[in-house]
C-alpha cells in the first residue's frame, strides 16, 4: 500500500490508459463504448491521485521547469485532439453506394446536419460515360439511408471520443500546472527561510 502513496504508480496507470484508449477508438466507430468509457474514468482518476501524491522533497526549480514544459506540450496535444474532433463534426461525409465496380456515391451531410433520407442524391464522376450510367441498377432509398446512417454514426462517435481523449490529456496538463505552481511556492518558501535563517545568525 505504501507504493500507492507515491506519484509514479498513478503516472504509470495514466500512460497505460492511452494505448488502451486508442484501441478503444476502433470499437467506438462500431458503437461499442465500454473500453473508451473505462479508460477515460481510470485516466481521470489516475491524474487526480497523481496530483494528490505530490512529493514535497522533489519541488526544485528544475522540477518546476519540467512540469511547465509537460503542461505546455500536453495542452498543445489537447488542442489538436479537440480541433480534430471539431473538424470531423463539420466535415461532409460521403459514401460509395455499390461494389468496387460501381462508381456512384452519396453525400450524407455532416454530423451536425445530416441529409434526410428522402433528400439523398446519388452522384457519378463527371468522366463516367452516360451509356454505362444508364445501365446501373436503381438503388432503393432505404439502402442509401442505411449507408449514411452508419457513416454519420461512426463520425459522431469518433468526434465524441476525440474530444474525450483531449479532455483526458488536458487533465494531465492541468496536473502538471498545479504541481508547477506548488513547486514554485515551495522554492520561494525555501529561499525565504534561508534568508531568515541567515539574518538570525
Amino acid at each position: 500500500m505504501q507504493t500507492l502513496q507515491r506519484p509514479w504508480p498513478w503516472t504509470a496507470w495514466f500512460w497505460l490508459c492511452l494505448p488502451a484508449y486508442l484501441y478503444g477508438l476502433l470499437f467506438v466507430i462500431a458503437d461499442i463504448w465500454w473500453i473508451t468509457i473505462t479508460t477515460t474514468v481510470v485516466a481521470f482518476a489516475a491524474s487526480m491521485m497523481w496530483v494528490a501524491r505530490t512529493n514535497t522533497q522533489s519541488r526544485t526549480p528544475r522540477r518546476r521547469a519540467w512540469h511547465v514544459a509537460c503542461a505546455t506540450v500536453l495542452a498543445a496535444i489537447t488542442l489538436v485532439a479537440v480541433l480534430y474532433g471539431v473538424r470531423d463534426m463539420t466535415r461532409t461525409v460521403s459514401r460509395s453506394v455499390g461494389d468496387t465496380m460501381d462508381p456512384r456515391s452519396v453525400n450524407c451531410g455532416t454530423v451536425l446536419r445530416p441529409i434526410a433520407a428522402d433528400q439523398l442524391v446519388v452522384s457519378l464522376p463527371d468522366s463516367y460515360p452516360a451509356e454505362a450510367a444508364a445501365r446501373l441498377p436503381t438503388l432503393p432509398t432505404a439502402s442509401l439511408d442505411s449507408r449514411c446512417d452508419s457513416a454519420i454514426t461512426g463520425n459522431r462517435n469518433f468526434v465524441i471520443a476525440a474530444i474525450l481523449g483531449g479532455l483526458v490529456v488536458a487533465s494531465r496538463s492541468l496536473g502538471h500546472t498545479i504541481r508547477a505552481r506548488k513547486s514554485g511556492r515551495t522554492v520561494s518558501e525555501r529561499k525565504m527561510n534561508t534568508l531568515l535563517g541567515n539574518e538570525n545568525r
